[in-house]
């Protein structure tokens, strides 16, 4: 019992989970490749601590209002999710 259970109780009947990250990320910067590779590796996993895996998908939202999806598409064929 207490706060962590009802915690954890809410987070595993959610249908999925928003992340805030405190990061900003999106295309910024001089070189367009490491801007893309940085903010794809932050939506793939972030910090890792700093995401929850056992949800389909995640949203994230990071500081600077820029937001990505990440999806464990087997519940659903890949294009599908990409319309999330």
């Amino acid at each position: 019992s207490g706060v962590n259970k009802r915690s954890l109780d809410c987070i595993e009947k959610a249908a999925f989970f928003v992340t805030l990250d405190d990061q900003e990320e999106g295309m910024m910067g001089e070189d367009p490749a490491v801007n893309l590779d940085r903010y794809a590796k932050s939506l793939l996993h972030g910090k890792c601590y700093d995401r929850w895996f056992d949800k389909s998908f995640s949203v994230v939202v990071y500081k600077n209002g820029k937001n990505g999806l990440n999806a464990e598409h087997s519940w659903a064929d890949a294009p599908v999710v990409a319309h999330l």
